[in-house]
Formats: structure tokens, sequence, C-alpha cells
């Protein structure tokens, strides 16, 4: 699979501290992996900043070979992260190329869907649809 700078980022910060021990040999395989060189730190000027971001000059991608086990892992992480409302916009790309789906309670939808008919008003909504 090719990741690009953020989604390596993205999939490091998702991999779990602590697991069983055959799962943690993949997890430190896949961070060494998805991990980023010497070199490539140097010629994309890759820089972690006190405030905890993280810049680049320009953007690559490297093709990382990721096992069946690898891949569960980072989705089992990933729909974890979706339950604890964790999710943010960087991590969109990450779930669409590890085809991680996300089941949701039509309970939740008709309650996020009241929630924006409040937020922006009654007529602004008339025309969105909540899937069931």
């Amino acid at each position: 699979m090719r990741f690009n700078i953020l989604e390596r980022i993205m999939i490091l910060g998702v991999l779990p501290k602590q697991s069983d021990f055959v799962s943690m040999k993949i997890i430190d395989d896949l961070q060494r992996a998805v991990g980023f060189s010497q070199g490539e730190l140097d010629k994309y000027n890759i820089k972690n900043h006190p405030n905890g971001s993280v810049s680049w000059e320009k953007d690559f991608e490297k093709e990382v070979k990721v096992t069946m086990r690898a891949a569960e892992i980072i989705k089992e992480n990933l729909i974890k992260l979706s339950e604890t409302k964790m999710v943010t916009a960087q991590h969109l790309s990450i779930y669409e190329k590890f085809g991680v789906k996300i089941e949701v309670k039509v309970e939740d939808a008709i309650k996020q869907h009241e929630m924006e008919k409040e937020y922006i008003g009654e007529k602004d909504v008339k025309n969105t649809k909540v899937r069931k």
C-alpha cells in the first residue's frame, strides 16, 4: 500500500502501545516500515514541533507492505477511535485505504440529525436525509 507523510503519521498514532506478544512483534515491524528514515527526514525536512505538530516541505508516498494481520490491527484501532469519537479529518484517508466500515445505529443518526436541525435551523435541514 502507498501512504503519504500524513497517512504514515496517522497510522503510527493509531497503533496500540500494548498487546499480546505476537501482535506487538507485528506492530514493531509495521512501525519500522511506516516510520521515517533519517534520509526521509532530511530530504523532506520533516520536523516535530514543540506544540506537537509535524511539518514537511514536500509530500511523497512510500510503498509499505502491510500484512493481513497488521491491517486487522490498524482496522481494529480505527474502529475504537471512531467509537470514542476521536476521529479527525486527518484520519479519513486511512479509513478509506483500509476499507473500514463503521456501523452507525439508527438512533445515533437520528439524534445527530436532530442536533444539526437545532444548530442550523429547521428550514435549512428540510432536504437532508438520514440513512436507516
